[in-house]
């Protein structure tokens, strides 16, 4: 398998971070004649959306989910345990209230809604990005608080989401993480722990 190459998308830190994604922005690439990638946000009026020609060049690695400490919990955490009847389509990660949440690759927002909403349910706060460079979508329930993007929005791999919370049908404050086929939050559900344990960030 040939080396993939890397490339840094200069995004700020902090607040920055937050301004630039949470803002409403859109991330738009071009491509240069020298067939170098260059990323920039572009405002929300944008048309721009990342397409199956560019977004390889501009996905980096994936990025885990959780940017903290986490564990996986017990047996009734895993994708396909029982619960009430019907199977559990997620992992669930459990973190500290607070930890920040990360887009795990670059993507468009495709769905979401608050805690107190009737379409969001048991998922609480919650959202789904869903990559082309994968055709999956990535689901983020429970969230603390409404995450700031939008329908629309789209995210670069590690740009900042949410935070874990207990919101919607919850006990303890972790992640529920989904992993669908396809666009949307209605394709297959398939195992998320294997890409988990893949994205896992390097011990330090």
């Amino acid at each position: 398998m040939p080396a993939r190459t890397k490339i840094a998308v200069a995004v700020g830190i902090g607040s920055a971070v937050c301004a630039g994604v949470f803002g409403a922005s859109r991330v738009e690439s071009l491509l240069a004649p020298d067939g170098a990638v260059s990323v920039a946000h572009a405002g929300a009026g944008s048309s721009e959306r990342l397409g199956p020609g560019v977004a390889p060049a501009v996905a980096a690695d994936p990025a885990y989910p959780v940017d903290g400490h986490f564990d996986y919990g017990e047996a009734d955490a895993r994708f396909g345990a029982s619960r009430g009847g019907r199977p559990h389509e997620g992992q669930d990660v459990f973190a500290k209230a607070g930890t920040p949440l990360v887009a795990v690759s670059t993507g468009v927002l495709v769905d979401e809604a608050s805690a107190d909403s009737d379409y969001s349910g048991g998922r609480g706060n919650f959202i789904a990005i869903y990559s082309e460079v994968d055709d999956r979508t990535y689901v983020y329930f429970h969230m603390k608080e409404r995450s700031p993007l939008r329908e629309g929005d789209q995210v670069v791999a590690g740009d900042t989401v949410g935070a874990v919370g207990c919101t919607g049908s919850c006990w303890g404050n972790h992640l529920h993480f989904e992993v669908r086929l396809g666009r949307g939050v209605e394709g297959r559900a398939i195992d998320p722990l294997p890409l988990l344990r893949r994205w896992e960030p390097a011990a330090g």
